[in-house]
């Protein structure tokens, strides 16, 4: 049981690695020669900044529309 827990865990921590490679490409892309000079850390930072800042401006907007509830809170999810 508990190689098979180790196991899991090294999976998704491959996974996530993955993913966060996957993500920069992807960034890397989109920003173009803007990112020539940054490093892979200094893209991921950046992208994991922006979904905050637009999570954050998302439920701010939400809340003004649906009276200080967000729309997961007005639908209850």
């Amino acid at each position: 049981m508990e190689q098979q827990d180790t196991f899991e865990q090294l999976n998704e921590l491959l996974d996530d690695q993955d993913q966060q490679k996957k993500t920069i490409q992807e960034a890397r892309n989109i920003l173009g020669e803007s990112a020539e000079s940054l490093s892979d850390k200094e893209v991921y930072d950046l992208v994991n900044e922006i979904q905050y800042l637009v999570d954050t401006w998302i439920d701010e907007y939400e809340r003004k529309v649906f009276k200080g509830k967000t729309l997961a809170e007005v639908i209850n999810v």
